[in-house]
């Protein structure tokens, strides 16, 4: 496991000083990917791309901390529209988060996380509830209970 400083804490505080995505952008462009088409219908339809997040969200939690927070704040600075050019798989990053997110408040719950991609996985292998809600959790940089925007484009930096 990696050292938990208690220095390194404060990066609650340094990351809700920098700006975030506008909720009202993410909520809006959820509502667009698809008005009359079911919710399962657009999980089953992105379920092949579950495993590859889910990898990149393992080699997150097992880096240190520090180097957590330094994508993270990475990802802060850097405008939206750039945020594709440097994204490691070839996901739908945007509609991904969107359907995930059940209530359409702009972050994803633990229980989003965990029953959204639940319901993708398919086969042998898959993930337990536990293991994909301490995913969940280690994608929580800034301890909300919640996987905003930003937390979650961390997973599309190059590992």
């Amino acid at each position: 496991a990696a050292l938990r400083h208690p220095w390194l804490y404060g990066a609650t505080a340094v990351l809700g000083k920098l700006p975030q995505a506008p909720v009202g952008a993410l909520v809006a462009h959820g509502a667009a990917l698809g008005p009359g088409i079911r919710r399962e219908d657009r999980l089953a339809r992105l379920a092949p791309h579950a495993t590859g997040v889910l990898t990149l969200a393992g080699k997150f939690a097992r880096l240190d901390l520090l180097q957590q927070l330094l994508l993270t704040l990475c990802v802060q600075m850097t405008p939206d529209v750039e945020l594709p050019s440097f994204a490691a798989l070839s996901l739908p990053w945007y509609e991904l988060f969107c359907v995930l997110d059940k209530n359409e408040d702009g972050r994803l719950d633990f229980s989003e996380f965990v029953g959204g991609m639940r319901s993708m996985l398919v086969g042998p292998g898959a993930y337990t509830d536990d293991q994909l809600l301490s995913l969940a959790r280690s994608l929580d940089m800034d301890r909300s209970g919640a996987i905003e925007w930003v937390e979650w484009m961390v997973l599309a930096l190059p590992s």
